[in-house]
Order: structure tokens, then C-alpha cells, then sequence
């Protein structure tokens, strides 16, 4: 391994590793599935306090698939920045940001909030990144269901639903009932989902 050193010294291995521990923080990624309609918060979490709280950096970035990055929250210069410049906006941060919890609020999911969202903290010259899947989900509809045959003994029948609206894979369960509401177990479903 060749090296540009001065004169009399010495390789330190490890040295050129250490700067960069320094700078690197921590890494992490997540994915959360939610429901359009709920409020939930993307976690974030960093160890910048004390001196460090006042050259504090926060950005949220969300890149949807097919489409530009775009920052969707921001604390610079001991303010709070909505770049949409929407007053009664659905995100805030969740928590004490200057203490280490710079979690995202996000409230009323939309279906388009799905994406893959990343905190980026900076304090000091230390970084830290963290990022999070974020997939939306709609809630199945009340289903249709409908049978194709006769209930004739010894003869098949055909037991289907369908919900209008939904995020795929929908899983519908068939329970067999006897008289009188007592059940007897499930239905071994040739297609459980569809």
C-alpha cells in the first residue's frame, strides 16, 4: 500500500477510519405499512444535544417512486420550515427535536404519502441518517359475496367475494356454520386470496 507521508512518519492504521466514524453517525431503515386514513410517526432519533443543539440541521426528504425528492420538513436556524407553505399542514415533528426525538408526524395518511421517507440530523460536522418505508394501505370495503351452484347435497357450490376497494392481497376466510350459530371450523379455501 503506497501512502503520501512526510518524512519520519508513521502509518497509524486505523486513523483514516476513525475520521470518518466521526463524521458517520448511524444508519438505519425501516418499512411501516399504515392505513390512509390514521396518523402515524416515522421514527428518528439522534444523540445531538448541548453545543451541538446550536448548529442543529433536520431534514425530511421523501422520494416517491418516478418522481424528483422533494423536503417535506426542515428546522435550520432555530426555525420550523413547511417548504409547501401550508398553514395547517398534516406534518410536524413528533417529538423534541432539539433532545434527539426528531420523529415525523404525518396525520390522515393519504394514499400518495407512500414513499421512502429520510431523516437526515446534522449538528457540528456529525451526521446521522435514518430512513423509512413508508407504504399506505386502503382498508378492504364491505365485500360482495355471491354463490354459483345449487345447495343440493353431494353437489359443489362456489363461494366467492369481492371488496371494491382494498390494497391487494384482500384474504377473505370462510367459516362453516351450523344451525343455531354454533360453528364447526373453517372451510379448507381452494383460493384464499384474491
Amino acid at each position: 500500500m503506497k501512502t503520501d507521508r512526510l518524512p519520519g512518519e508513521r502509518f497509524q492504521p486505523g486513523s483514516q477510519c476513525l475520521v470518518l466514524l466521526g463524521v458517520l453517525t448511524a444508519w438505519a431503515q425501516t418499512e411501516m405499512k399504515r392505513v390512509v386514513g390514521e396518523n402515524t410517526t416515522l421514527p428518528c432519533h439522534h444523540q445531538f444535544r448541548g453545543p451541538d443543539s446550536q448548529t442543529l440541521d433536520i431534514e425530511w426528504l421523501l422520494q416517491r417512486p418516478n418522481s424528483k425528492q422533494s423536503v417535506v420538513i426542515t428546522y435550520f436556524g432555530g426555525k420550523v420550515y413547511d417548504p409547501n407553505g401550508n398553514p395547517d399542514t398534516r406534518l410536524s415533528f413528533a417529538g423534541d427535536f432539539l433532545r434527539g426525538d426528531a420523529s415525523l408526524l404525518i396525520g390522515d395518511l393519504l394514499l400518495t404519502d407512500s414513499g421512502e421517507y429520510s431523516c437526515k440530523v446534522k449538528a457540528g460536522g456529525k451526521y446521522h441518517w435514518s430512513t423509512v418505508v413508508l407504504i399506505v394501505l386502503v382498508k378492504p370495503s364491505k365485500p360482495r359475496c355471491w354463490m354459483e351452484g345449487r345447495l343440493l347435497e353431494g353437489s359443489s357450490v362456489k363461494l366467492s367475494c369481492k371488496s371494491a376497494d382494498g390494497s391487494d392481497p384482500i384474504n377473505y376466510r370462510w367459516d362453516r356454520v351450523l344451525d343455531k350459530g354454533q360453528g364447526a371450523g373453517s372451510c379448507p379455501p381452494r383460493r384464499a386470496s384474491i
